[in-house]
């Protein structure tokens, strides 16, 4: 059976770890796969790799000490180790593809998966753009690079990390995991005391600057003002920690909006939570591909979303697109789109979610990116 040896930063509850996860428990009977994690483990994730019965080796690296030691675990285990390919996932993983193929006896061939923007580089630490400069010079030496869109691949030639052998391949989503669950509403209704109703917006999104949450919040003020019948429910790593900002920034009367505004927190049960909402908002300085959209679609979910990465394309619909501008005039823009759309016969808005999910299935499927994925590692092995 092939090898293959995937190399990636961390394993924690993200688009691109989830993705890797659904591609392994998909490809196990076809491929031997090994992970090297560089940094961390989340135990619940690590759980789920491992029951998959792939190899984990973690380097837990945290500083530069911990790094320069590193080297001496990475040559004693991979000089004599042979894999039919080493694959790179996010920047951290593409650079350390390079260092075990200069370590390995056997060298083996490389792909990178590169899956953001270069817009987020303005927020990356020091060391993110000192491995950006070394994978371009050493971009068109590797057997290939995969991308999720080609906004992404677009931008990245831009700024010099050139391959001869680029590849798109689009997130897919398992529309058998990711769909609308009919009883979902009801049950979070009736937990939080919320007329059925409501019209519920919602996010998925780290509390990171990248996903712009000022945009979002800002915009939601304004549109509790306009409906007393608008709820929101905010889903994300480290989103508990906006709650206070919240109410202290936002809205003078706490006790008001207290029952209108849920901060959740990371919540692993996302079709449920899709399913709850009317609207999934992106409100994203930078994207390449959106996870939160196309799962929320697939979940018969209207989703908004700023002009980011393949978001349009997505959506399919640019009335549902926050054009670019000033922070000032994409708040009034996506908060007018929230209003209006709060205001819509439900069975105008009903046909919208239906068409959503078509959307999906037809063009995003969890199939199709196995194919596409299968394919360049049997090509290439």
């Amino acid at each position: 059976m092939k090898k293959i040896l995937h190399i990636i930063a961390r394993l924690s509850p993200g688009g691109t770890e989830l993705k890797l996860l659904d591609l392994i428990k998909n490809t196990k009977g076809d491929f031997h796969h090994e992970i090297l994690v560089i940094s961390y483990s989340d135990i619940e994730l690590l759980k789920l790799f491992e029951e998959e019965g792939v190899k984990i080796l973690n380097l837990n690296i945290s500083d530069i000490s911990s790094l320069v030691s590193s080297f001496g675990f990475l040559y004693k285990s991979y000089k004599n180790s042979s894999f039919n390919l080493i694959v790179g996932w996010l920047y951290h993983g593409n650079f350390f593809s390079l260092l075990i193929k200069l370590i390995q006896k056997e060298k083996s061939k490389i792909i990178w998966n590169i899956r953001s923007s270069t817009k987020a580089l303005k927020y990356s630490p020091f060391h993110r753009k000192i491995i950006i400069k070394f994978l371009k010079i050493f971009s068109k030496r590797i057997s290939t690079i995969i991308y999720n869109s080609s906004n992404s691949k677009n931008e990245h030639c831009d700024i010099g990390i050139i391959n001869a052998n680029n590849i798109i391949i689009e997130n897919g989503i398992d529309t058998n995991k990711f769909k609308h669950f009919n009883n979902a509403r009801r049950d979070f209704c009736d937990a939080h005391n919320i007329s059925p109703e409501s019209f519920i917006i919602g996010i998925s999104a780290r509390n990171h600057p990248i996903k712009n949450y000022d945009l979002f919040l800002a915009s939601l003020v304004k549109a509790l003002e306009k409906n007393p019948k608008i709820i929101c429910i905010i889903c994300g790593a480290d989103t508990k920690n906006l709650k206070k900002n919240f109410f202290d920034q936002f809205l003078s009367g706490k006790e008001k909006y207290e029952k209108r505004v849920f901060f959740l927190g990371y919540k692993r049960n996302m079709p449920f939570y899709y399913s709850v909402m009317d609207l999934l908002v992106l409100s994203s300085y930078s994207e390449s591909s959106s996870n939160a959209i196309a799962e929320s679609m697939s979940c018969e979910c209207i989703a908004v979303s700023t002009d980011v990465g393949n978001s349009k394309k997505l959506i399919n619909n640019e009335n549902f697109i926050i054009s670019d501008g000033t922070q000032e005039s994409k708040i009034t823009n996506l908060a007018k789109k929230i209003i209006d759309l709060s205001f819509i016969y439900k069975a105008s808005i009903s046909q919208i979610k239906k068409n959503n999910r078509k959307q999906i299935k037809s063009n995003y499927s969890n199939e199709q990116m196995l194919v596409s994925f299968k394919k360049i590692f049997n090509d290439l092995s």
